[in-house]
């Protein structure tokens, strides 16, 4: 009898369908969104619970299916924290970049409403295939950086998002006066080479809080000597943690349900006995894993705090952090600190934005196509919440704030 058996890298779905006929009583993974498709379809079908802890995609939310288990952070979990950030800048527009997996119209819709709640416009989305060679990924590029908007949502994942920000560089548009933000699945910077970080300097990147811990720190000691002779530069992101406190869940489930009988399959129609049982312990377990608190409230990991991350130099550096209790605040002591809610990022550590700024990107711009238009804009001392005008270093460009500016755009 199985009772874990996590899926290969090679033909999951064909695997899926061979384990569902041979006793096995929960599937670990698959890794992506479409195969976690086919395969919770079958879990349903057999109620064989099927656990991921790298399928965050909105549309596989569990209420399609009791038999699936997302143990990790859905990637609407993130869309209130990215809109309190943006708001918090000041931005009132986004364009909104991602992968285009054919899963993306869930997430698309939680997004609309986080912005409007936020009071910000999508002024543009762009969907780029995984399948886009450069030049392709060039030519998307260009209309991107004729629209008005100078702030940017990526959503993709690493590969992906790896040749699309090298491209982006190329074009120009790394450079000052650009706001880039990455969300949770994209911004594995550590894992990235040193070009791809070259490109990507000043971009920002939210991901999930996780809270230090002596369990945590023993860990990844363990595992960085463990790794110390094949792979010494290896780095454990949220996704390994995530997997890791998974294997402990179940390990402990297999150990307080126990079988009294070998006949738990029914003989024809394949459907697990054992199944709704082992699902309903799952769900109750509760425990302080290496990511944090393991708790399931609708067969989906609940994530609420974020952290929020800035490219820099060879690394990254944490600035900040958001939860729906607190907003914004600079350090994690101050997460359980109880006062009002924060939208100000002068609570943040200072950022470093493209081209080595120290501005704030303005989220609006007028096209480089066509023709220019001129502004004139009185420069005065004092009453600055109205108008306030900053050169650019070393260009001839300003960043011009305040309350006329936002009546004007």
């Amino acid at each position: 009898m199985n009772w874990v058996f996590p899926l290969g890298s090679l033909t999951r779905n064909v695997q899926a369908q061979v384990l569902l006929k041979n006793e096995v009583r929960v599937i670990l993974g698959p890794q992506t969104t479409p195969e976690t498709n086919f395969v919770v379809e079958l879990g349903a079908k057999s109620q064989v619970p099927i656990v991921s802890f790298s399928a965050t995609s909105s549309y596989l939310s569990p209420v399609r299916s009791p038999y699936f288990i997302q143990m990790a952070g859905a990637d609407s979990s993130q869309l209130k924290a990215i809109a309190s950030i943006f708001k918090g800048f000041g931005w009132k527009e986004v364009i909104f970049v991602y992968e285009d997996t054919g899963y993306q119209d869930g997430l698309i819709q939680y997004l609309s409403d986080a912005m409007r709640e936020a009071d910000i416009q999508i002024s543009m989305s762009s969907a780029i295939s995984i399948s886009a060679n450069d030049l392709q990924i060039e030519e998307e590029l260009l209309k991107l950086k004729s629209a008005s908007s100078r702030v940017f949502l990526v959503h993709m994942a690493p590969p992906l998002g790896s040749r699309f920000f090298l491209q982006a560089d190329a074009a120009g548009m790394m450079s000052e006066g650009y706001a880039w933000l990455t969300t949770d699945g994209s911004n594995t910077f550590a894992s990235m080479d040193a070009t791809v970080r070259d490109a990507m300097q000043g971009v920002l990147g939210i991901r999930p809080y996780v809270p230090k811990s002596t369990k945590l720190t023993a860990f990844k000691m363990r595992r960085g000597r463990e790794l110390q002779c094949t792979k010494p530069k290896a780095e454990l992101n949220i996704f390994g943690l995530w997997a890791y406190d998974v294997v402990w869940a179940l390990a402990m489930e297999v150990e307080r349900v126990t079988p009294d009988h070998n006949a738990d399959h029914k003989e024809n129609l394949g459907i697990s006995e054992l199944g709704p049982t082992f699902l309903k312990e799952l769900l109750r377990t509760r425990f302080k894993g290496l990511s944090g608190e393991f708790s399931l409230v609708n067969r989906q990991l609940q994530i609420s705090d974020f952290e929020i991350r800035n490219v820099i130099g060879n690394g990254e550096r944490s600035i900040g952090y958001w939860t729906p209790d607190r907003g914004l605040s600079r350090d994690p002591d101050s997460l359980n600190i109880s006062s009002t809610y924060s939208t100000s990022v002068n609570v943040l550590r200072s950022i470093i934005w493209p081209a080595d700024s120290t501005f704030k990107p303005m989220y609006w711009a007028v096209p480089t196509s066509g023709k220019r238009l001129k502004v004139g804009v009185p420069v005065k001392d004092g009453f600055t919440e109205f108008v306030k005008l900053q050169q650019f270093q070393n260009t001839a460009e300003y960043n011009i704030t305040g309350f006329c500016a936002d009546v004007f755009r």
